[in-house]
């Protein structure tokens, strides 16, 4: 059994409305994420939004971090103080 060509017509209202629908929903999303950057003042929240963005950041923290563990720190400096003490007092003068 064919059904046969099918002809231009009338778009039932429902489905008219349920695309309509369908837009708004997708514009209110859009609307909502620019709101939530522009709030927050990042510019993605999931690393979904942006990988290469995200992978950049994760690049620059572990910079950070390595700077940070390689900067001296109070209890380092105290560290290398004693120990060049305990060296100069077996240190002999002529």
């Amino acid at each position: 059994m064919s059904l046969g060509p099918i002809l231009p017509g009338r778009i039932p209202n429902s489905l008219m409305g349920a695309n309509f629908v369908s837009d708004l929903t997708s514009i209110d999303d859009a609307l909502n994420k620019v709101e939530n950057q522009i709030s927050s003042g990042q510019q993605f929240s999931l690393p979904s939004d942006n990988p290469t963005a995200t992978i950049a950041g994760i690049d620059l923290q572990e910079r950070i971090q390595a700077i940070r563990n390689s900067r001296p720190t109070p209890q380092r400096i105290k560290g290398s103080s004693a120990r060049l003490t305990r060296r100069c007092k077996t240190c002999r003068v002529p």
